[in-house]
């Protein structure tokens, strides 16, 4: 089975960048499940070797990053 894939419109160093800004928690590193699935619907079957892994997402790549901070703020509030 292949890992989950996204698809941006963005290479190299820039991809490696946005990625950083949309998904990793700056204090400790790691991807945040609930930014993930953002990408990824909870519905999406990500053990299914049967289904399609990868997600067009080049819009989250064109969010502002003003913007991109207030959806992390409010996707990481704790209830």
């Amino acid at each position: 089975m292949a890992p989950p894939s996204l698809l941006l419109d963005v290479e190299g160093e820039e991809l490696a960048t946005k990625l950083v800004q949309r998904f990793v928690i700056e204090r400790n590193g790691s991807v945040r499940e609930r930014l993930w699935r953002l990408a990824y619907s909870p519905d999406d079957p990500l053990d299914d070797a049967e289904a399609p892994v990868e997600r067009d997402v080049c819009g989250l790549g064109h969010i502002p990053e003003t913007i991109w901070q207030l959806v992390r703020d409010n996707v990481l509030r704790c209830l």
